[in-house]
Formats: structure tokens, C-alpha cells, sequence
């Protein structure tokens, strides 16, 4: 049986609804990489089996390997929300808002985790 278009497209979008109950983004990469040969094969209907098979599983890889090198690590959520002060020991805060009588101390109200003073050491 030779495939045309639709049939790649329908299984693209059957990875890609499958997907949905899922806990991870494995099955999705091989939905949109059959949405890819079904959208090839309606532009180039002489396209064969073996090259559709083939373009399939290279897109596939090719959208696994993005997600998981490029666009996943850029999604780790950084904040410290939810974490407790002693977790935040050692983490570098911004200045948000400095009282004038606390600067000749050298302590600075900070906001990481709640807001606190802390003691910064003189610099001579």
C-alpha cells in the first residue's frame, strides 16, 4: 500500500493527540515529524516509501534532539519560590530597597525568600 499525504497526517495528529496523556514530550517529536512528510508528500506526491520512512525518522530525531539540547534546559524554572530561607543560604539577592539609616551599618533589606536584613562586611 502506498501512502499519500493525508495518511501521514492523520498519524501525525494521532502521535500528537496521543501526546496529550503523555507525561513527556517523546511521542509529539514523532507526530510533527509525520505532519512533515505528509506536508512533503502533498508538495511532492513521487516521493517513495523508503525516502517518506526516511525523512519521517530524521525529523523526528532531529525535533527529539532540539527539545531536549536547546529548548527544555531554557525551561527549568530558577526561582527560589517555595524553598526555605535555610535553602536560599548562599544565593546572591538583589538590593531592593535600602533604608538611609541602615546603609552606615552596612545592612541592606533584601528580598529573596520574605524580606530580611543581612550584614555585609566593611570593604576598605
Amino acid at each position: 500500500m502506498d501512502w499519500v499525504y493525508w495518511h501521514w497526517l492523520v498519524l501525525g495528529l494521532g502521535l500528537i493527540v496521543i501526546e496529550i496523556f503523555l507525561p513527556s514530550f517523546t511521542v509529539l517529536w514523532f507526530g510533527l515529524g509525520a505532519v512533515v512528510v505528509g506536508i512533503l508528500l502533498w508538495i511532492f506526491p513521487a516521493l517513495g516509501s523508503g525516502l517518506q520512512v526516511l525523512v519521517w525518522t530524521v525529523t523526528s530525531i532531529l525535533f527529539a534532539v532540539a527539545w531536549f539540547r536547546y529548548f527544555k534546559p531554557k525551561m527549568i524554572d530558577k526561582t527560589v519560590a517555595g524553598l526555605s530561607r535555610e535553602g536560599a543560604l548562599g544565593r546572591v539577592g538583589q538590593v531592593v530597597k535600602a533604608s538611609g539609616n541602615l546603609l552606615p551599618s552596612r545592612k541592606v533589606l533584601t528580598k529573596e525568600i520574605g524580606w530580611w536584613l543581612r550584614n555585609f562586611p566593611e570593604t576598605h
